[in-house]
């Protein structure tokens, strides 16, 4: 798994420089922060199972290059509102099309009860990681 995962990375790194300028964690920022809207920084983190600091880091280059824009909570001045920008948005939909080649051409021969399987598979993995994560 750590082989496939080393591949994948590699590809979507290589991918997103070219047709965006974003390493791997600022593209998965900013795909949250286009599904969901908003989001704090913890909350990237736990979405996506990225570091906390490798998060904050890469915020603060997409927040310094206007791609994110952060707002303090009224409610709570210690926690921040992140979205993305007009700038981010064009960025991000610039590298989607090519984003979504490289996931169809992964599943590529791939059937599609095949898919199920693996997911399922892969989803009880998760799950059985967090469990042991907890012993």
């Amino acid at each position: 798994m750590s082989q496939l995962s080393a591949k994948l990375n590699a590809h979507a790194v290589r991918l997103l420089r070219k047709h965006g300028g974003l390493s791997l964690v600022q593209w998965r920022i900013l795909y949250l922060l286009e599904v969901f809207g908003t989001a704090s920084s913890k909350q990237l983190a736990t979405f996506s199972g990225m570091d906390t600091g490798l998060v904050s880091r890469n915020l603060r280059m997409l927040i310094e290059s206007g791609l994110v824009k952060s707002r303090l909570e009224p409610a709570d001045l210690r926690q921040s509102n992140l979205r993305i920008t007009a700038a981010g948005r064009k960025v991000y939909e610039k590298a989607v099309p090519h984003m979504q080649a490289r996931r169809e051409a992964l599943w590529h021969g791939v059937s599609d009860a095949d898919k199920r399987v693996f997911l399922r598979v892969f989803d009880q993995l998760d799950n059985n990681a967090a469990e042991l994560l907890k012993k």
